[in-house]
């Protein structure tokens, strides 16, 4: 059973610094909480199978994250599939719009638990996650809007 979690932010910013920001390793590490580094694995640069390792720092517990790339269409959209390796898969979407000066983020992601006591709780850890994903969305915004 995959869990959900979604969310919308509106940021006062250009859509192609919007992305900029949610697809660069160099950002990331700004603006989500736990992200402790992004490093490329593959030559291909930022395109669809790219690879990255990404290590997490989730409640004191580290994770090692293998992400790739499952679709871009810059500016405005990404998506990505990361692996724990035993832990979870999420796959999560970030769609971009743009009006007048700000810039629509929507984000998705479909995480299944592979272990079964993450399984059992996997709607207590979903609802974590979502306070997780509120908390670095606002940090995104305050960053672009903040300059």
């Amino acid at each position: 059973m995959a869990h959900e979690n979604t969310a919308i932010v509106d940021i006062e910013a250009p859509v192609e610094d919007v992305f900029r920001w949610i697809s660069e390793p160099d950002c990331r590490v700004r603006w989500i909480s736990g992200l402790m580094s992004s490093t490329g694995t593959t030559a291909t640069g930022f395109t669809v199978g790219a690879g990255f390792l990404e290590v997490m720092d989730l409640g004191g517990r580290r994770y090692e994250l293998d992400v790739i790339v499952s679709s871009v269409e810059a500016p405005r959209h990404l998506g990505h599939v990361i692996a724990a390796h035993g832990a979870f898969t999420t796959e999560a979407t970030y769609r971009l719009s743009h009006e007048g000066g700000t810039t629509g983020v929507e984000f998705s992601q479909l995480t299944t638990y592979h272990h079964w006591i993450a399984r059992f709780l996997g709607r207590f850890i979903t609802r974590g996650s979502q306070q997780k994903i509120d908390h670095d969305l606002a940090t995104l915004k305050q960053l672009l809007e903040d300059g």
